[in-house]
């Protein structure tokens, strides 16, 4: 390394030696493991294109049985998709190559073949599922293709079908399956073609290795990140809206794990993925749960209110229970899961207590705050209620999209008045003695 040999390591890359190249490969990855500077040379002579090939060139051997041979292989293929992963991490321009080098079909393949139950095949599918999450983050193209990869499929065959029949000059021959043919097969095709990603992503939630699980609930997490990036078409939402029921339904499923990576990656995703997307939702979920314990504790049942529109309902009805998770979540036994879950509720309990809705709460809780402000005033701190909005708007009402609050709007205090004579008596107590001590100078 003190000798500048990057650049020769660099072009032996392109060696056809297949020995050679399964020695660079592993000795690159654990370079960038420890130096994430060296990504520039790697890329001087387009080193990410031997990674992609060596890849591409042993997917078959996924169907091997057991060997030293496919053990090595699987070894070398996770050290070219970790190399990748530490590429594409806040690389767009690298991004955009493996996008065009078609890294997302090859890893979408392997996600596929069957697991022979080796370590290697298990640390192969975490770096991929991995590779996958820094692929797909911040661009729409990828999670496009990665969600209707079945959809894209079937459009690639439809063209070569096309293709075909122009090439025959007589339309199409007996023997050649019309499209809807070539649609009705794919329906009922349950190979790696007509597979999406949030299908496969769901099935490597359930594997057999924590780690796995781990890494497809993040990957899982940067899929769904600023899907509004796709536009308001009203086909790209019925997707969307699809992935995203999948994935919130194996986030609730997830949060039971037995493994704490994988508790710790759930809270990381509801708090990055879904409430980030989500915020005016998360809000109204957190002022649900707590007006549903305060009904409990000091009010009777209350009629069912009546509802608005079922699929905005339904949304909520899945923020109040991610909500809840997280809650149950905070007090975990692991502490990295606890902590990140605090952390989480904090953010949003703040957000709340910034926003409007915390102030259009029931009439229990606003007794509780008036209580809470004589309290307060009595020891001659600032009322809580003057407290919060001293910030101005605050952060919830900024992310509810609600205009600044003015005085005439502001809830009435039924102590407001007895917080005017307090202070009056407090200024009266300090008169006597600022005069006193004048005097006496």
């Amino acid at each position: 390394m003190a000798v500048g040999i990057f650049p020769y390591m660099s072009k032996l890359l392109a060696s056809t030696t297949a020995e050679i190249r399964e020695i660079l490969i592993l000795v690159w990855a654990r370079l960038i493991a420890v130096d994430m500077a060296l990504h520039a040379e790697l890329m001087k002579n387009d080193g990410m294109e031997y990674f992609v090939a060596y890849l591409a060139n042993n997917i078959q051997m996924q169907y091997e049985p057991v060997s030293e041979k496919v053990r090595l292989c699987d070894t070398v293929s996770a050290a070219s998709a970790f190399t990748l992963t530490m590429l594409c991490k806040d690389m767009p321009e690298v991004q955009q190559a493996c996008f065009n080098e078609r890294v997302l079909d090859y890893f979408l393949v392997y996600l596929q073949r069957p697991d022979n139950g080796t370590e290697e095949r298990s640390c192969l599918r975490t770096w991929i599922l991995m590779c996958l999450g820094e692929l797909w983050r911040t661009f729409p193209n990828a999670k496009w293709m990665a969600m209707t990869y079945r959809l894209c499929v079937i459009a690639s065959k439809k063209q070569q079908h096309e293709e075909r029949g122009r090439h025959s000059g007589a339309g199409e021959q007996a023997g050649t399956p019309s499209f809807e043919e070539l649609l009705a097969s794919s329906a009922d095709d349950d190979s790696v073609d007509a597979c999406d990603a949030q299908d496969l992503l769901v099935q490597m939630a359930f594997h057999r290795t924590p780690v796995v699980r781990a890494a497809a609930v993040y990957a899982m997490g940067t899929l769904i990140e600023d899907l509004s990036l796709l536009g308001d078409d009203p086909g790209v939402l019925t997707i969307v809206h699809k992935a995203e029921r999948q994935v919130y339904a194996l986030l609730l499923q997830a949060a039971t794990d037995g493994s704490p990576i994988v508790r710790r990656e759930v809270v990381c995703i509801i708090g990055s993925a879904v409430f980030a997307s989500y915020m005016p939702q998360a809000i109204e979920a957190v002022a649900r749960v707590v007006s549903e314990e305060l009904r409990e504790q000091r009010r009777p049942p209350q009629p069912p209110q009546q509802q608005g529109d079922a699929a905005s309902e339904a949304v909520q009805d899945l923020m109040v229970k991610l909500y809840k998770v997280l809650l149950k979540l905070s007090v975990d036994g692991h502490p990295d899961v606890a902590l990140v879950a605090r952390e989480t509720c904090d953010v949003l309990m703040q957000c709340y207590a910034h926003s409007r809705m915390f102030f259009a709460s029931e009439s229990s809780l606003d007794q509780a705050i008036h209580r809470l402000e004589i309290s307060r005033s009595a020891n001659g701190q600032q009322p809580i209620l003057g407290f919060i909005r001293s910030a101005g708007t605050g952060i919830g009402d900024a992310l509810l999209g609600y205009p600044p609050l003015s005085h005439s709007e502001l809830p009435a205090s039924p102590t407001s008045g007895m917080n005017r004579q307090l202070q009056q008596q407090q200024q009266a107590r300090r008169m006597p003695q600022t005069r006193s001590r004048n005097s006496m100078v």
